[in-house]
């Protein structure tokens, strides 16, 4: 790959002011695309996963995705840790007690 970019770097805030909304903007074109294709086929299409596009945007914008993480919003953190959980990538955790937690301290 070429030069790293660093967060700070103009250029790339210039080319994507938001690195989250063109995540989101690339599942959505590709999952309208493949309901597209699915519904003129009839056969059910794989959905970009948000962990693809995030590394297909990472890769558009030359950087690394240890890089591009600092870049991406809490939302579709929670989005991509969900969709790891349901893919058994990473260990399940157990929302129900982080949500009670996270009230207790706020009352």
């Amino acid at each position: 790959m070429g030069a790293k970019l660093q967060p700070q770097d103009a250029m790339f805030l210039h080319r994507c002011k938001d690195f989250s909304t063109a995540v989101e903007r690339l599942i959505s074109i590709s999952n309208s695309q493949a309901d597209a294709r699915e519904e003129q086929s009839g056969c059910k299409t794989v959905r970009m996963t948000y962990l693809d596009a995030i590394m297909e945007t990472a890769r558009q914008f030359n950087l690394e995705p240890d890089l591009a993480a600092a870049y991406i919003n809490s939302e579709i953190k929670e989005k991509l840790q969900t969709e790891c959980e349901e893919r058994r990538m990473i260990p399940k955790t157990a929302k129900l007690f982080q949500s009670v937690g996270k009230r207790k301290k706020g009352a």
